[in-house]
């Protein structure tokens, strides 16, 4: 019994970190949010867009759903069906939530110029993007 009252400061002790690390963790989750949030809007202002119509997920939080649709399209083979399925209900552009991100996709000529071509620098791919997309489109990117 006197152990493990003992170890009472220590699981308290862990317990502020693991408050405190998760406190940080949201904090600067809203930090990326708000920069993105600004970012958009810049570009929304600038170029007179409007928001794409939006994937229906059936989980509208974390879009799991979109997530696990993916996974199982890749392993059975089946993503281009899947995807001209999405471009068929949704249109050229579209965005749909996964893993908490909203993603746009898009078959729209004049979007891909701009994003691909004329406004590229306006744009930021992550580096898992870049790779993928090296075989396509060579070390341009």
């Amino acid at each position: 019994m006197q152990q493990v009252i003992a170890s009472w400061p220590l699981v308290r002790s862990f317990g502020l970190c693991a408050l405190a690390i998760i406190i940080l963790f949201a904090l600067w989750k809203l930090q990326a949010w708000i920069v993105l949030h600004h970012r958009r809007a810049k570009i929304i202002n600038e170029h007179g867009c409007q928001e794409p119509p939006k994937f229906p997920n059936i989980d509208p939080i974390l879009g799991i759903d979109g997530l696990w649709r993916n996974y199982r399209n890749f392993k059975n083979h089946t993503m281009l069906p899947e995807w001209i399925s999405r471009f068929q209900k949704s249109g050229n552009t579209y965005s749909i939530l996964m893993a908490g991100h909203r993603r746009i996709s898009t078959i729209e000529p004049e979007n891909l110029k701009a994003i691909l071509s004329t406004h590229f620098t306006s744009y930021i791919f992550p580096p898992r993007r870049t790779e993928v997309l090296k075989a396509f489109l060579g070390e341009s990117m």
